[in-house]
């Protein structure tokens, strides 16, 4: 067992010496540029090399959820509120390399592969392959992206990756990143890569399966992807468009889902979770089936209400007094930016519950409300 395995250590390294001859050939004629590295090293095809470290058996866990929802919408916050259940394993953005990849029709790397079925997509195998705990069928850019460093559950395995680099090095921190995740009861994944529609394939292989869909303000969204450099104003409409033709699809999709798989879709507001907190956890907590135990209270006041002293070794402080960082867009945006969403914007609004502004005053004082409110029984749709 020990030769074998050796030989098939020996066999993948084997493999990765070729792949960066070719590389270095490719480079050498100047078909590649250093910041194409990553991506190039794999377009000679997809390779597949068996995993020696001992396999950890994949399982469907007692409820998996998919934070479902869009860039700058508040769903770090989301996720660290559910993360701190010591029952869940929880995965930061593990669409973000697919994405990537794909998009430039690059080919990937696995240990184990089972190619998906032409009815689902590389993304829909990926995320099924986190909820399971499947990872050895995970390609090997996605197991080594930097976003592992931005769960609990995975950040002693970006650790181990980061003292054991390359491939071998991945195949020998597997069971760091298998082994919470196969003693957690639930699987929970947060992504801004998917849309609901590509849902419907794993609400229909899975019964366990729940979605929490999270939308924000647009506004408040789209100053803050301007604030990161996401667009331009100048591109405002075009980006705006997107982004509300978008959440509104996947709301008017979910709609019709929530018949077909009843007490599996919580849609959610941003500005409900800010403003109440302790009310709105309590919601997504028994919708998911956890406990809200006094520790994970605690940590929620002191990252949406917590003095500057108390938030000294907290690492989400700039979430501290939550309910004026949804009003931040009133006294960032100007009244003709406003109003330009506005405009787009007004069929997510109509099923959303939020105002647009009448006028440049009505934007500077935040008395005036910009949301209607929700009953919390309304809130949590079954």
């Amino acid at each position: 067992m020990i030769r074998h395995r050796r030989l098939m250590k020996l066999l993948v390294l084997l493999a990765v010496v070729m792949t960066v001859t070719l590389f270095v050939q490719n480079l050498q004629h100047g078909h590649l540029s250093t910041s194409d590295i990553a991506l190039e090293t794999l377009s000679a095809g997809e390779v597949t090399m068996q995993a020696t470290a001992e396999n950890i058996t994949a399982t469907a866990k007692e409820t998996m959820v998919v934070i479902l929802t869009y860039m700058r919408s508040g769903s770090t916050f989301t996720g660290d509120i559910i993360q701190r259940n010591p029952d869940v394993f929880y995965v930061f953005e593990p669409l973000h390399s697919v994405e990537r990849f794909l998009r430039g029709k690059v080919k990937l790397m696995f240990f184990n592969h089972s190619q998906p079925s032409r009815t689902i997509s590389r993304s829909q195998k990926t995320l099924e392959n986190f909820l399971t705990c499947n990872m050895r069928d995970i390609d090997v850019f996605t197991l080594g992206q930097a976003h592992m460093s931005n769960s609990i559950d995975t950040r002693a395995y970006h650790g181990c990756k980061t003292h054991n680099a390359g491939i071998l090095g991945t195949l020998d921190c597997l069971p760091v990143l298998e082994q919470p995740c196969v003693r957690s009861r639930v699987s929970c994944v947060k992504t801004i890569r998917f849309n609901m529609t590509d849902m419907t394939y794993l609400m229909d292989k899975y019964r366990n399966i729940k979605i929490v869909h999270l939308i924000r303000d647009p506004r408040a969204t789209l100053r803050s992807q301007k604030s990161v450099r996401e667009f331009s104003w100048d591109s405002l409409d075009i980006h705006a468009e997107k982004l509300c033709q978008r959440a509104k699809r996947d709301f008017d999709v979910s709609s019709k889902m929530k018949s077909l798989y009843p007490g599996r879709i919580l849609t959610l507001r941003y500005e409900d979770l800010a403003e109440r907190p302790f009310v709105m956890t309590e919601q997504i907590y028994r919708f998911i089936g956890l406990d809200l135990t006094p520790s994970i209270r605690d940590y929620v006041q002191n990252i949406t209400n917590a003095s500057d002293k108390a938030c000294v070794n907290i690492r989400l402080c700039t979430r501290k007094n939550s309910t004026k960082i949804i009003s931040k867009w009133r006294t960032s945006l100007s009244y003709n930016q406003v109003s330009a969403i506005d405009k787009i914007c007004e069929p997510l609004y109509k099923v959303m519950g939020y105002l647009p502004v009448n006028n440049e005053q009505n934007l500077h004082n935040l008395s005036v409300p910009m949301y209607t409110a929700v009953p919390e029984e309304k809130s949590l749709e079954h």
